[in-house]
């Protein structure tokens, strides 16, 4: 009987009759599992490899350029002069000051330990929460601020940390490039490893812009609420930490009422954002550092500290509170041109090109502005010394109002010489010619001014005016020396510089500021060379501020009506009439009583509110038919090449022309006026022709007639043709 074998097994993974050992060499082979094994080992060992490589480059490079070699500007007392950097703003010629945004005055430097700790907490809960524990950026920061952008579409929202806004606000970045990023990045870990979190806060508190004129923790304690910094309550230091990236966005004494308001109300809106994150944040990240060992007992004060701001946050959102704004004097001057500047500065296209080059819209910059600094102080002077003589009359001002109450008298300083037409403080040292006619000796802080007759006089009879009620009263001689008398020495007056005549002491006015206000804009082809906001030149703006046309749009319907075939010797309608427009009617009046008809010449010479609305309402009375076709081409009202005739009957229709069948017989009639119109053009009776062009159709007089029971109106809507037709009698 044949013996049996059984059959060998085969081993995993092998082909069926191959045993182990065929299995094996088979494995050795070229191209086959072991290889692919052996290599994966090798890229895994290379990875490890470089990756320790890159490791101990990068901790050498940081070595090298962050903790060994991080620039002289990193010195402490190089970042304290970065820190007093100012930024100047020049006329145009860019060597006289207007003055600057930062001067070392401008600031009151604050110490870590002079920083309100409910300051410290709103700044980090709001800015960034994890300052007191990472590394100088965060990743978390920056993915926040990628999802945040990608939900909005835009930019809306950045990853920078308190450390990398510091490093920026101190060294600036040049653009939005992602090598100007990386710089940022580079200089807030030389920062981290040179200072400590509280210095890094330090250098943020007393950088950040504030006004035109100030930047700091300490100016903006002053600013917003005329305190010092450790007076301030929780609500203001959250509103404080909320403003940092947009001052003027939030400040509440910029601009007209409404602006203001709306001020205000951004601000409650911000504060309100900043206390909602205090109360969000764990207590532990707005404690400061973390403890070191044996810290463990002042930390957990700090912490508890936290918790109580946390408490009276959550308080403050659950009833309701106000930021009690209070504005502060400094010891430096703002100005409405410096004011209009940083305006600017924050507006396009200028916020636009900063932002590229990564500026602060107000640090560390030069700015050249369109300013003639001789135009200014001209403009300024002529202004101010007019205020002082109509201010006083029409207010009745007495001599008493001549010395404003709490100025001291000027300091000493013989290197501050007066200088033609620039204003300053004096005061009285005595008169002169007392028995002739008598004037005024003035201390300007060691330099001698005098006020003359013709200063005295002026003054006097502004004041006299005043008290009589009279433009043209005069003021007799006892009064002229009855002002001399009432101001006796060591009386602090507010004066003008009017000549500096040689070798002899300069001569001055003295001036008030009135309730009684102004402005100048001085314009060179299409560029502002002067501008006065005001009788005190500071706060609100008067030569921006909007206002109503007033009778300067009178002139441009005058410029308006020359064009369209009018002459300055035309007769104007100045009678009470009524004028439609938009289904609206409306009335003008007159300030005075003024004659039935006037010239175009004489409407404009005083100013004639009738005369100057019927030219309006007429203004293309003269044209052609050409001429009305090019005028309606320049409004784009007539129908395009190519136009449809529907599509152009839509869009004139948008633009407010709504030509329509009831519409047919004021044309007829406005067609037959111009006719009449024609023919009596070269007669005798020009007020004839003057009635008939005043005289309009009547579209829907009929209802305003209803609507009023005055006389006079009554009267001028009597002036239709819808009224007049039916009480025609035929000719036929």
């Amino acid at each position: 009987m044949a013996r049996t074998e059984k059959p060998k097994p085969r081993p995993a993974g092998g082909r069926p009759g191959e045993d182990t050992v065929a299995f094996k060499r088979r494995l050795r082979r070229p191209g086959c599992f072991g290889w692919s094994a052996r290599a994966t080992a090798l890229v895994a060992i290379a990875t490890a490899g470089v990756t320790v490589a890159a490791t101990v480059l990068l901790l050498g490079l940081y070595k090298y350029h962050i903790v060994d070699h991080p620039g002289p500007e990193f010195e402490p007392d190089a970042v304290r002069r970065i820190i007093s950097q100012e930024s100047p703003v020049y006329y145009r010629d860019g060597i006289t000051p207007v003055g600057v945004f930062f001067e070392n005055e401008h600031r009151v430097y604050v110490p870590y330990e002079g920083l309100p700790t409910p300051w410290v907490v709103s700044i980090v809960a709001a800015e960034d929460d994890a300052f007191w524990r990472h590394p100088g950026f965060s990743a978390w920061h920056v993915l926040r601020a990628m999802r945040d952008n990608l939900r909005a579409g835009g930019v809306v929202a950045g990853g920078s940390t308190l450390t990398q806004q510091t490093a920026k606000n101190l060294f600036y970045r040049q653009d939005r490039s992602l090598r100007s990023k990386g710089m940022e990045l580079v200089n807030a870990l030389r920062l981290e490893a040179h200072f400590d979190k509280t210095e890094i806060l330090t250098f943020y508190a007393n950088q950040f812009h504030v006004t035109g004129n100030g930047r700091g923790f300490g100016i903006a304690a002053r600013h917003f609420f005329d305190k010092e910094p450790e007076e301030l309550t929780l609500v203001e230091c959250a509103f404080l930490a909320g403003l940092v990236k947009a001052p003027a966005w939030y400040d509440p004494f910029l601009g007209d009422e409404t602006r203001r308001t709306a001020a205000i109300g951004r601000a409650k809106n911000r504060t309100t954002y900043v206390l909602g994150r205090i109360v969000a944040v764990r207590p532990e990240l707005l404690a400061g550092p973390p403890p070191h060992r044996g810290e463990e007992a002042a930390f957990e004060k700090r912490v508890a500290a936290v918790r109580k701001l946390q408490a009276e946050a959550a308080r403050l959102l659950d009833r309701g509170f106000e930021i009690p704004f209070r504005r502060g004097n400094f010891r430096y001057e703002s100005s409405a041109v410096l004011d209009e500047v940083a305006r600017r500065l924050s507006e396009p296209p200028f916020v636009d090109i900063l932002g590229e080059k990564g500026f602060d819209p107000a640090s560390g910059l030069v700015v050249i502005t369109t300013l003639d600094a001789a135009a200014e102080r001209e403009a300024t002077w002529a202004l101010w010394h007019h205020l002082t003589e109509v201010g006083i009359q029409l207010e009745a001002k007495t001599a008493a109002a001549l010395v404003p109450a709490g100025v001291k008298p000027p300091r000493f300083d013989p290197d501050f010489p007066p200088t033609r037409h620039e204003f300053r403080y004096g005061s009285v040292r005595g008169v002169l010619d007392p028995e002739g006619k008598k004037h005024l000796e003035l201390d300007l802080g060691g330099h001698t001014c005098v006020v003359d007759r013709d200063g005295i006089a002026r003054l006097a009879a502004a004041i006299h005016r005043g008290q009589k009620k009279s433009a043209s009263a005069k003021v007799p001689t006892v009064g002229v020396d009855a002002l001399v008398d009432a101001l006796p020495p060591g009386s602090v007056v507010w004066t003008s510089v009017r000549e500096l005549p040689p070798g002899k002491p300069a001569l001055c006015d003295i001036e008030v500021r009135p309730e009684l206000q102004g402005s100048v804009v001085v314009m060179d082809h299409g560029q502002i060379r002067a501008m006065v906001g005001g009788n005190d030149n500071r706060n609100f703006n008067r030569a921006t501020a909007l206002r109503q046309f007033g009778s300067t749009w009178k002139p441009l319907v005058y410029h308006a009506a020359l064009q369209l075939g009018w002459s300055s010797a035309d007769i104007l309608d100045n009678r009470r009439n009524v004028f439609a427009f938009s289904g609206s009617f409306y009335w003008p009046s007159p300030d005075h009583a003024p004659p039935d008809s006037v010239s175009m010449a004489w409407a404009g010479v005083t100013s004639e509110n009738l005369a100057s609305v019927w030219l309006l309402y007429h203004l293309a009375d003269r044209l052609d038919h050409e001429q009305i076709r090019r005028l309606a081409g320049s409004l784009d009202l007539v129908q395009r090449p190519g136009e449809a005739g529907d599509a152009y009957r839509t869009r004139i229709q948008r633009a407010g022309v709504l030509p329509t069948p009831n519409r047919v017989a004021e044309s007829s009639y406005l067609q037959a006026r111009h006719e009449v119109l024609g023919g009596l053009a070269y007669g005798s009776h020009p007020e004839d022709e003057l009635a008939l062009q005043s005289m309009p159709y009547g579209w829907g007089y009929a209802g305003e007639r209803n609507r009023t029971s005055d006389p006079v109106r009554l009267t001028a809507l009597d002036n239709s043709w819808v009224w007049f037709e039916p009480r025609v009698t035929s000719c036929a």
